[in-house]
Protein backbone atom coordinates (compact mmCIF):
# COMPACT_ATOMS: atom_id res chain seq x y z
CA UNK A 1 0.00 0.00 0.00
CA UNK A 2 1.36 3.49 -0.83
CA UNK A 3 2.81 5.30 2.17
CA UNK A 4 0.37 8.20 1.74
CA UNK A 5 -2.68 5.95 1.79
CA UNK A 6 -1.35 4.04 4.82
CA UNK A 7 -1.04 7.32 6.74
CA UNK A 8 -4.49 8.30 5.56
CA UNK A 9 -6.03 5.13 6.97
CA UNK A 10 -4.37 5.68 10.33
CA UNK A 11 -5.75 9.22 10.49
CA UNK A 12 -9.15 7.93 9.42
CA UNK A 13 -9.14 5.50 12.37
CA UNK A 14 -8.36 8.37 14.73
CA UNK A 15 -11.43 10.33 13.55
CA UNK A 16 -13.91 7.48 13.10
CA UNK A 17 -15.96 8.44 16.16
CA UNK A 18 -16.50 12.08 15.07
CA UNK A 19 -19.95 13.42 14.10
CA UNK A 20 -19.08 13.67 10.41
CA UNK A 21 -16.53 10.88 10.40
CA UNK A 22 -17.73 9.12 7.25
CA UNK A 23 -17.73 12.24 5.08
CA UNK A 24 -14.45 13.51 6.53
CA UNK A 25 -12.71 10.18 6.06
CA UNK A 26 -13.97 9.88 2.50
CA UNK A 27 -12.76 13.38 1.63
CA UNK A 28 -9.41 12.78 3.34
CA UNK A 29 -8.80 9.52 1.49
CA UNK A 30 -9.75 11.12 -1.84
CA UNK A 31 -7.31 13.98 -1.19
CA UNK A 32 -4.49 11.59 -0.33
CA UNK A 33 -5.23 9.51 -3.43
CA UNK A 34 -5.01 12.61 -5.65
CA UNK A 35 -1.72 13.50 -3.95
CA UNK A 36 -0.30 10.08 -4.80
CA UNK A 37 -1.55 10.49 -8.37
CA UNK A 38 0.24 13.83 -8.69
CA UNK A 39 3.45 12.33 -7.39
CA UNK A 40 3.21 9.50 -9.91
CA UNK A 41 2.57 12.00 -12.71
CA UNK A 42 5.62 14.05 -11.73
CA UNK A 43 7.75 10.91 -11.51
CA UNK A 44 6.62 9.75 -14.95
CA UNK A 45 7.37 13.20 -16.38
CA UNK A 46 10.88 13.08 -14.90
CA UNK A 47 11.44 9.59 -16.33
CA UNK A 48 10.30 10.68 -19.80
CA UNK A 49 12.67 13.66 -19.69
CA UNK A 50 15.54 11.35 -18.71
CA UNK A 51 14.74 8.87 -21.50
CA UNK A 52 14.60 11.69 -24.05
CA UNK A 53 17.95 13.01 -22.85
CA UNK A 54 19.54 9.55 -23.04
CA UNK A 55 18.22 9.01 -26.59
CA UNK A 56 19.62 12.37 -27.68
CA UNK A 57 23.01 11.56 -26.13
CA UNK A 58 23.04 8.16 -27.86
CA UNK A 59 22.22 9.71 -31.27
CA UNK A 60 24.97 12.29 -30.88
CA UNK A 61 27.41 9.63 -29.70
CA UNK A 62 26.83 7.58 -32.87
CA UNK A 63 27.55 10.58 -35.12
CA UNK A 64 31.31 10.96 -35.48
CA UNK A 65 30.84 14.37 -37.10
CA UNK A 66 29.95 15.73 -33.64
CA UNK A 67 33.47 14.95 -32.42
CA UNK A 68 35.58 16.62 -35.09
CA UNK A 69 37.78 19.09 -33.26
CA UNK A 70 40.55 20.11 -35.63
CA UNK A 71 41.11 21.56 -39.07
CA UNK A 72 43.19 18.53 -40.02
CA UNK A 73 40.31 16.18 -39.21
CA UNK A 74 37.88 18.21 -41.32
CA UNK A 75 40.21 18.18 -44.33
CA UNK A 76 41.16 14.50 -44.19
CA UNK A 77 37.75 12.90 -44.00
CA UNK A 78 36.15 10.37 -46.30
CA UNK A 79 32.36 9.84 -46.18
CA UNK A 80 31.24 6.68 -44.40
CA UNK A 81 30.02 4.26 -47.02
CA UNK A 82 30.82 1.03 -48.84
CA UNK A 83 32.35 2.81 -51.84
CA UNK A 84 34.80 5.11 -50.05
CA UNK A 85 38.13 4.51 -48.36
CA UNK A 86 38.36 4.77 -44.57
CA UNK A 87 40.79 7.65 -44.99
CA UNK A 88 42.35 9.50 -47.94
CA UNK A 89 45.57 8.21 -49.46
CA UNK A 90 47.49 8.31 -52.73
CA UNK A 91 45.81 6.50 -55.63
CA UNK A 92 48.25 6.33 -58.59
CA UNK A 93 45.75 4.29 -60.60
CA UNK A 94 43.45 7.30 -60.99
CA UNK A 95 43.93 8.41 -64.58
CA UNK A 96 41.97 10.11 -67.33
CA UNK A 97 38.89 11.96 -66.12
CA UNK A 98 39.68 11.87 -62.37
CA UNK A 99 43.48 12.17 -62.39
CA UNK A 100 43.53 15.37 -60.26
CA UNK A 101 42.63 13.34 -57.16
CA UNK A 102 45.41 10.73 -57.56
CA UNK A 103 47.68 12.43 -54.99
CA UNK A 104 45.16 12.16 -52.13
CA UNK A 105 41.92 10.34 -52.72
CA UNK A 106 38.94 8.82 -50.91
CA UNK A 107 38.25 6.42 -53.79
CA UNK A 108 40.13 3.50 -55.25
CA UNK A 109 40.78 3.31 -58.98
CA UNK A 110 38.75 0.11 -59.22
CA UNK A 111 35.73 1.53 -57.37
CA UNK A 112 35.77 4.68 -59.48
CA UNK A 113 35.98 2.70 -62.71
CA UNK A 114 32.94 0.64 -61.68
CA UNK A 115 30.96 3.71 -60.62
CA UNK A 116 31.76 5.57 -63.84
CA UNK A 117 30.48 2.65 -65.91
CA UNK A 118 27.32 2.27 -63.83
CA UNK A 119 28.30 -1.03 -62.19
CA UNK A 120 27.94 0.31 -58.62
CA UNK A 121 25.08 2.76 -58.57
CA UNK A 122 23.31 1.35 -61.64
CA UNK A 123 22.38 4.90 -62.60
CA UNK A 124 21.33 5.81 -66.13
CA UNK A 125 21.81 9.44 -67.16
CA UNK A 126 19.79 8.75 -70.32
CA UNK A 127 16.61 7.80 -68.46
CA UNK A 128 14.29 9.60 -70.89
CA UNK A 129 14.89 7.43 -73.96
CA UNK A 130 17.16 10.14 -75.30
CA UNK A 131 20.89 9.57 -75.14
CA UNK A 132 22.62 12.24 -73.07
CA UNK A 133 25.25 14.21 -74.97
CA UNK A 134 28.89 13.24 -74.36
CA UNK A 135 29.71 16.76 -73.15
CA UNK A 136 26.97 16.76 -70.52
CA UNK A 137 27.68 13.22 -69.35
CA UNK A 138 31.40 14.00 -69.05
CA UNK A 139 30.62 16.79 -66.56
CA UNK A 140 28.37 14.49 -64.54
CA UNK A 141 31.30 12.07 -64.40
CA UNK A 142 33.56 14.87 -63.14
CA UNK A 143 30.96 15.60 -60.48
CA UNK A 144 31.12 11.92 -59.53
CA UNK A 145 34.93 12.16 -59.33
CA UNK A 146 34.53 14.89 -56.73
CA UNK A 147 31.91 12.98 -54.72
CA UNK A 148 33.84 9.70 -54.74
CA UNK A 149 37.39 10.95 -54.39
CA UNK A 150 37.58 14.34 -52.67
CA UNK A 151 39.21 14.30 -49.20
CA UNK A 152 37.98 17.82 -48.45
CA UNK A 153 34.26 17.28 -47.87
CA UNK A 154 34.47 17.40 -44.06
CA UNK A 155 33.17 20.95 -43.51
CA UNK A 156 30.04 20.19 -45.59
CA UNK A 157 29.43 16.62 -44.50
CA UNK A 158 26.21 15.62 -42.73
CA UNK A 159 24.74 12.40 -41.37
CA UNK A 160 22.34 10.82 -43.87
CA UNK A 161 20.98 7.29 -43.62
CA UNK A 162 21.07 6.05 -47.21
CA UNK A 163 21.85 2.74 -48.88
CA UNK A 164 24.89 4.22 -50.62
CA UNK A 165 26.35 5.58 -47.38
CA UNK A 166 25.57 7.11 -43.99
CA UNK A 167 27.21 10.47 -44.74
CA UNK A 168 26.95 12.92 -47.62
CA UNK A 169 27.90 16.48 -48.48
CA UNK A 170 25.28 19.19 -48.25
CA UNK A 171 25.30 22.82 -49.48
CA UNK A 172 28.93 22.64 -50.55
CA UNK A 173 29.84 25.95 -52.27
CA UNK A 174 30.26 25.18 -55.98
CA UNK A 175 32.04 27.89 -57.95
CA UNK A 176 29.55 29.65 -60.22
CA UNK A 177 31.84 29.18 -63.22
CA UNK A 178 31.64 25.39 -62.79
CA UNK A 179 27.88 25.52 -62.31
CA UNK A 180 27.37 27.67 -65.41
CA UNK A 181 29.51 25.38 -67.57
CA UNK A 182 27.63 22.34 -66.28
CA UNK A 183 24.31 24.04 -67.03
CA UNK A 184 25.29 25.15 -70.54
CA UNK A 185 26.41 21.62 -71.38
CA UNK A 186 23.19 20.04 -70.09
CA UNK A 187 20.36 22.58 -70.33
CA UNK A 188 18.83 20.93 -73.42
CA UNK A 189 18.98 17.38 -72.00
CA UNK A 190 15.85 15.57 -70.84
CA UNK A 191 14.73 14.43 -67.39
CA UNK A 192 11.46 13.57 -65.65
CA UNK A 193 12.33 14.48 -62.06
CA UNK A 194 14.02 17.42 -60.36
CA UNK A 195 15.73 15.60 -57.48
CA UNK A 196 17.83 12.74 -58.83
CA UNK A 197 18.65 11.43 -55.37
CA UNK A 198 15.10 10.61 -54.28
CA UNK A 199 12.44 10.99 -56.97
CA UNK A 200 13.25 8.13 -59.35
CA UNK A 201 11.48 4.78 -59.36
CA UNK A 202 14.05 2.12 -58.38
CA UNK A 203 11.69 -0.87 -58.34
CA UNK A 204 13.64 -2.55 -61.16
CA UNK A 205 17.02 -1.89 -59.55
CA UNK A 206 17.75 0.94 -61.98
CA UNK A 207 16.55 4.54 -61.99
CA UNK A 208 13.38 4.95 -64.04
CA UNK A 209 10.86 7.73 -64.48
CA UNK A 210 7.94 7.42 -62.03
CA UNK A 211 4.61 6.57 -63.59
CA UNK A 212 2.85 9.63 -64.93
CA UNK A 213 5.96 11.84 -65.01
CA UNK A 214 6.71 13.39 -68.40
CA UNK A 215 10.19 14.00 -69.75
CA UNK A 216 11.04 17.68 -70.09
CA UNK A 217 14.16 19.66 -70.87
CA UNK A 218 16.44 20.69 -68.00
CA UNK A 219 15.46 24.28 -68.79
CA UNK A 220 11.81 23.46 -68.15
CA UNK A 221 12.52 21.46 -64.98
CA UNK A 222 15.16 23.67 -63.31
CA UNK A 223 14.85 27.06 -64.95
CA UNK A 224 18.40 28.27 -64.32
CA UNK A 225 21.93 27.18 -63.50
CA UNK A 226 21.82 27.82 -59.74
CA UNK A 227 18.60 25.85 -59.25
CA UNK A 228 19.92 22.98 -61.35
CA UNK A 229 23.21 22.67 -59.45
CA UNK A 230 21.44 22.79 -56.11
CA UNK A 231 18.44 20.56 -56.82
CA UNK A 232 19.78 17.78 -59.03
CA UNK A 233 21.57 15.99 -56.14
CA UNK A 234 19.24 16.99 -53.31
CA UNK A 235 21.08 20.12 -52.20
CA UNK A 236 24.60 18.70 -52.29
CA UNK A 237 25.77 21.84 -54.09
CA UNK A 238 25.03 25.53 -53.66
CA UNK A 239 26.35 27.69 -56.51
CA UNK A 240 28.19 30.80 -55.36
CA UNK A 241 30.20 33.69 -56.78
CA UNK A 242 32.39 33.80 -53.66
CA UNK A 243 36.10 33.13 -54.06
CA UNK A 244 35.75 30.57 -51.25
CA UNK A 245 34.20 27.99 -53.54
CA UNK A 246 34.97 24.47 -54.71
CA UNK A 247 35.93 23.43 -58.24
CA UNK A 248 35.48 20.05 -59.87
CA UNK A 249 35.93 21.02 -63.54
CA UNK A 250 39.31 20.85 -65.20
CA UNK A 251 41.16 24.03 -66.14
CA UNK A 252 39.51 26.37 -63.61
CA UNK A 253 42.52 26.51 -61.28
CA UNK A 254 46.11 25.22 -61.62
CA UNK A 255 45.61 22.57 -58.92
CA UNK A 256 42.07 21.50 -57.98
CA UNK A 257 43.18 19.44 -54.96
CA UNK A 258 45.19 22.31 -53.43
CA UNK A 259 42.52 24.92 -54.16
CA UNK A 260 39.73 22.85 -52.63
CA UNK A 261 41.93 22.00 -49.64
CA UNK A 262 42.52 25.70 -48.94
CA UNK A 263 38.77 26.41 -49.17
CA UNK A 264 38.03 23.51 -46.80
CA UNK A 265 40.64 24.76 -44.30
CA UNK A 266 39.05 28.21 -44.26
CA UNK A 267 35.57 26.76 -43.72
CA UNK A 268 36.83 24.38 -41.03
CA UNK A 269 38.26 27.33 -39.10
CA UNK A 270 34.91 29.14 -39.36
CA UNK A 271 33.05 26.07 -38.04
CA UNK A 272 35.46 25.49 -35.15
CA UNK A 273 35.23 29.13 -34.04
CA UNK A 274 31.43 28.97 -34.22
CA UNK A 275 31.43 25.79 -32.12
CA UNK A 276 33.70 27.34 -29.48
CA UNK A 277 31.45 30.39 -29.22
CA UNK A 278 28.32 28.22 -29.09
CA UNK A 279 29.71 25.99 -26.35
CA UNK A 280 30.68 29.00 -24.26
CA UNK A 281 27.17 30.46 -24.60
CA UNK A 282 25.54 27.08 -24.12
CA UNK A 283 27.25 26.48 -20.77
CA UNK A 284 25.76 29.64 -19.24
CA UNK A 285 22.33 29.03 -20.79
CA UNK A 286 22.20 25.39 -19.70
CA UNK A 287 23.29 26.34 -16.20
CA UNK A 288 20.41 28.81 -15.96
CA UNK A 289 17.95 26.23 -17.33
CA UNK A 290 19.13 23.69 -14.75
CA UNK A 291 18.61 26.10 -11.86
CA UNK A 292 15.13 27.01 -13.12
CA UNK A 293 14.22 23.32 -13.54
CA UNK A 294 15.40 22.47 -10.04
CA UNK A 295 13.44 25.39 -8.61
CA UNK A 296 10.27 24.36 -10.47
CA UNK A 297 10.53 20.73 -9.35
CA UNK A 298 11.17 21.84 -5.76
CA UNK A 299 8.13 24.12 -5.90
CA UNK A 300 5.93 21.35 -7.30
CA UNK A 301 7.08 18.89 -4.63
CA UNK A 302 6.45 21.49 -1.92
CA UNK A 303 2.91 22.16 -3.16
CA UNK A 304 2.18 18.43 -3.39
CA UNK A 305 3.41 17.84 0.17
CA UNK A 306 1.33 20.76 1.46
CA UNK A 307 -1.80 19.47 -0.26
Amino acid sequence: MPHGLNSALKKADQHKNGPNSVLEDSHFLQTMWLTEERRCTILMFQILLLVRLLLRIEAQHNNRLNYIGSVESYTNLCPLGPHHKNEPSAEPGLVDICHEWAERSCCTADTLKKSQTGLIYNFDHSHCNQTMSEKCEAIFKRDLCFYQCSPNLGPWMIRSERKVGTERMYAAPLCMSDCNEWWEACRHEQTCVENWSYEFDWSTGRNMCPEGRDCLSFEQVYGNASQFCHAVWDGSWTATSSSQCLHFLEGKVPNILKHNHDVAVAQANVILKRLRDARSHSMSVEGTKLLISLFCFSLIRFRVSVN
